[in-house]
């Protein structure tokens, strides 16, 4: 089971709020209190919860990207690129292609 903020807290004994305080690398953590807890989070190998911090900040940080045809020559050369922007300022890019599928039979038949 990953471990949680609550775990670093419980185990470096100080609170959540400082905790989190050191994770942003905020000012006013005594040395000694930030030392101990980046010991505890390297201990426990704590990873932050993208998804948790996201429902907290009622932000994402995604990018979603509809593209109709990946076979088309416009986007193939574009997209590669203008990915590397949003990444380089902490987002994730969510490419979803849309594949335009035609029947086999028409819905109606005349």
């Amino acid at each position: 089971m990953q471990a949680s903020i609550k775990d670093v807290a419980r185990q470096a004994g100080v609170s959540n709020a400082t905790v989190s305080r050191v994770l942003a690398n905020k000012p006013h953590v005594r040395t000694e209190v930030r030392q101990r807890v980046l010991a505890v989070v390297e201990e426990l190998g704590y990873q932050p919860n993208h998804v948790a911090r996201s429902l907290r900040a009622a932000r994402s940080k995604i990018i979603g990207l509809i593209i109709s045809d990946i076979q088309n020559p416009f986007f193939t050369p574009w997209f590669g690129p203008w990915k590397m922007w949003p990444t380089s300022m902490g987002y994730a890019v969510f490419l979803c292609i849309q594949m335009r599928m035609r029947p086999k039979k028409p819905y109606i038949s005349t």
